[in-house]
């Protein structure tokens, strides 16, 4: 299920971009993003209750502008991230 991202997701967020990148946000670039109202679309794609991956994008008339995009290392091979980014650009 993909939801609008929102504060209440940080913990979850930080977690998995900690898990994925070597040079992951910090915990204020996150919630800037966040907490960000124009422009910003944010994303978590939840799998049964868990929380596995999520997708920041900047919309500008029909654009969008990717400036982050993370799946779980559980998750990696279900198409997460296809599924993310087809929902924004749809």
């Amino acid at each position: 299920m993909i939801q609008l991202a929102n504060e209440r997701h940080l913990d979850e967020i930080l977690d998995i971009e900690k898990i994925v990148f070597t040079k992951p946000w910090s915990r204020k670039q996150l919630k800037s993003d966040l907490t960000l109202r124009t422009n910003a679309e944010n994303w978590v794609y939840l799998e049964d209750q868990h929380f596995v991956g999520y997708i920041f994008v900047w919309k500008v008339s029909d654009e969008f502008h990717l400036n982050n995009i993370a799946v779980h290392t559980d998750y990696k091979g279900r198409h997460i991230g296809r599924l993310l980014i087809k929902h924004v650009s749809a």
